[in-house]
């Protein structure tokens, strides 16, 4: 079936949805959901109401939807899940728990939604509104039967810059590449000058105990975040 943002941009047209709060997407591959954790936080410990999204879940559906930390009620879930059955259009289960997120963060006011891109980016269900920030975490070769070839998968994570405010993500040789190719203009690939002992400390203190070198690239995205580094841009991508 053909990736599309066709019937979820219906449903929110249809239901009057309109973006109130801040909006943060996270792409890439590696460590989505443990950077959407780590912003969140921050974003809560600045005083700020905070909607986020996980996938997948481990026990139960309402993982997936949070406000402040804590998941959305099943009975609240529950409302959603059959207000969405009734809509005149097919979503996918990813469709619903993405719009139901949006809605969600209307209801409770709040500041800032920080959403987990499900597939590729382009056309993936959370890349429905205008991004306040974009970030993209390290990048590898998955859902390849997707998309086919690298480019492709490229265009699609990269396209989620079009509308975006900021950005930051990883830096790759592949990522330059194509940014050059594509004539994508003022990217900021985010911190390069960080080093590390061997025990996962930054020289500037920072500390994950999460195992893997894109936890640690990851943090580094964060940080940069909440230091206010995080460079205005322009990008322009072939249409």
């Amino acid at each position: 079936m053909p990736i599309s943002t066709k019937a979820i941009k219906q449903a929110i047209k249809h239901l009057g949805l309109e973006k109130s709060f801040e909006y943060v997407l996270v792409g890439g591959t590696n460590g989505k959901g443990s950077t959407v954790a780590m912003l969140s936080y921050g974003y809560r410990e600045l005083g700020y109401k905070v909607v986020s999204t996980q996938s997948p879940h481990i026990f139960e559906p309402q993982e997936r939807v949070l406000f402040n930390g804590t998941r959305i009620s099943k009975k609240k879930y529950e409302k959603y899940m059959e207000e969405m059955e009734n809509l005149p259009f097919k979503l996918s289960f990813f469709e619903k728990v993405s719009l139901m997120a949006f809605l969600y963060a209307v209801e409770k006011g709040a500041d800032i939604v920080v959403g987990e891109v499900g597939l590729g980016g382009l056309n993936d269900a959370m890349n429905v509104f205008p991004k306040d920030l974009v970030v993209i975490t390290s990048l590898g070769h998955d859902h390849m039967k997707y998309f086919g070839t690298w480019k492709n998968l490229m265009k699609e994570k990269f396209a989620l810059l079009k509308d975006a405010k900021k950005y930051i993500g990883i830096y790759s040789v592949e990522l330059e590449k194509y940014a050059i190719e594509k004539r994508v203009f003022g990217i900021h690939y985010g911190p390069k000058n960080y080093f590390l002992t061997k025990d996962g400390t930054f020289v500037d203190g920072s500390f994950t105990s999460l195992v893997g070198v894109s936890q640690i690239i990851n943090l580094s995205h964060v940080n940069e975040v909440f230091r206010g580094e995080v460079k205005e841009f322009l990008v322009r991508l072939p249409g």
